[in-house]
């Protein structure tokens, strides 16, 4: 299952790939233990999954459960920092992290830079380890200045790339490591290299995690602002989509495009509003942002927050004059979504706004029908307490009586027959 994992990961199929380890590692774990070497090999892949996926939370997690391993079998006395060669455990300080030996015995818990002798023989400087990493990979990774300094000054391909198509540069912006990622274009990196499983490059990595130094270093390199991934994502959208607000203000500052959209049709806005990062969302209001912009569906950022249930992002795009009766390529509003997620507040919020009650999408449906056909009572009270027609019909010339009766909702049709008795 082990070389199988490897072969998913090799592919690119991280989720199969993690999947199995998962399954291996806590079967190892529970007949020999967390320490033993094979758990610990894993769990490293497993980190290693995790960063080439981007989820930086499940790969620091992972990383300090292992560090925390080595340190216990370090205090014990069961390795030595040479038996560490190749690794990346920071539990004592980041220059501890590649092959070392002594210049003399180190107190435990007190090893600093200037006890040890880093070494590099010539054929061994590009040589990579069982993950595919070459010294200066994980040096760049991990931000092992000292090591990076030497690999460098030893001839260390700079352009080297891992299994997830990373090569040194990439790694340290996306890991924040802004004095190597300097370091490593001076020695001719490509500032335009792509990685990951999209083909992400470091601004863009640098914009997710909002490390602004990098990106004020990687712009003022030639970085191009407007690159794009696989999924036609832009530095500013990264940022945005991720809160933050210095970096989107340095990227804006740079010529960025405010309207760029990603592969899906969503603007810097739309992202925005997504995560529920209000402050961000205000910020790009401020710079003229436009409220009216249309993803793939046709949907406005207005009938998105309906969708995803943000009430203030809804206030907020209200107070700018958002269109409150845009309709997407499906003739649906914001109150026909907000019918369809089944949201009494939003509805409650939209026609108290003054939505169209009677708006019909493309197939002549109001959001009675949606109600009607869902069986949702209390948002069929609500439409027709604020003078919802319960005669309309949709293009097939059937009421919401008999859409409620088709789909065999009883207490709906319950509802509807006594209201269309008492409207006679």
């Amino acid at each position: 299952m082990e070389s199988l994992a490897s072969t998913y990961q090799e592919q690119g199929r991280y989720q199969e790939a993690e999947a199995l380890l998962l399954e291996v590692v806590q079967e190892r774990e529970r007949v020999w233990g967390p320490e033993h070497d094979s758990v610990m090999r894993i769990k490293s892949q497993l980190e290693t999954i995790y960063e080439t996926e981007g989820r930086w939370h499940d790969a620091k997690n992972q990383h300090s459960e292992l560090a925390e391993v080595v340190k216990r079998l370090y205090e014990r006395g069961y390795v030595t920092l040479t038996g560490l060669k190749g690794q990346a455990f920071d539990f004592e300080e980041e220059d501890t992290q590649v092959s070392v030996s002594h210049h003399h015995t180190a107190p435990r818990n007190a090893i600093g830079s200037e006890e040890l002798r880093v070494e590099y023989s010539r054929d061994q400087v590009d040589k990579r380890d069982d993950y595919g990493l070459t010294p200066l990979l994980r040096a760049a990774r991990e931000g092992n200045q000292s090591a990076v300094t030497l690999l460098l000054a030893q001839g260390a391909d700079v352009r080297a790339r891992d299994k997830g198509y990373f090569t040194p540069l990439l790694l340290a912006a996306r890991q924040g490591h802004d004095a190597i990622s300097e370091q490593l274009l001076d020695a001719g990196a490509d500032i335009e290299a792509r990685g990951g499983p999209f083909g992400t490059t470091s601004l863009s990595f640098a914009a997710a995690r909002g490390f602004g130094l990098i990106m004020e270093l990687l712009l003022a390199k030639g970085a191009q602002v407007e690159t794009r991934n696989g999924q036609g994502m832009t530095p500013l959208l990264f940022a945005a989509k991720h809160g933050h607000d210095a970096e989107i203000r340095l990227l804006l500052s740079k010529g960025a495009s405010m309207e760029a959209k990603d592969g899906s049709g969503c603007t810097a806005l739309s992202l925005a509003l997504y995560n529920r990062h209000k402050a961000t969302v205000n910020l790009l209001l401020q710079h003229g942002a436009d409220i009216e912009s249309r993803n793939e569906e046709g949907m406005t950022p207005l009938i998105q927050v309906v969708q995803d249930g943000y009430e203030d992002g809804l206030e907020l795009l209200l107070a700018q004059g958002a269109d409150i009766e845009a309709k997407d390529k499906y003739g649906e509003t914001a109150l026909y979504f907000a019918v369809l997620e089944r949201d009494e507040v939003m509805v409650e919020m939209l026609l108290s706004k003054g939505a169209n009650i009677e708006t019909r999408t493309t197939t002549g449906r109001t959001p009675l029908f949606q109600a009607a056909a869902q069986g949702d009572v209390i948002i069929i009270g609500l439409l027709l307490s604020n003078g919802a027609d319960i005669n309309a019909r949709n293009n097939d010339g059937l009421t919401p009586l008999q859409i409620a009766e088709d789909k065999g909702e009883h207490r709906a049709v319950e509802i509807l027959q006594f209201r269309t008795a008492t409207c006679r």
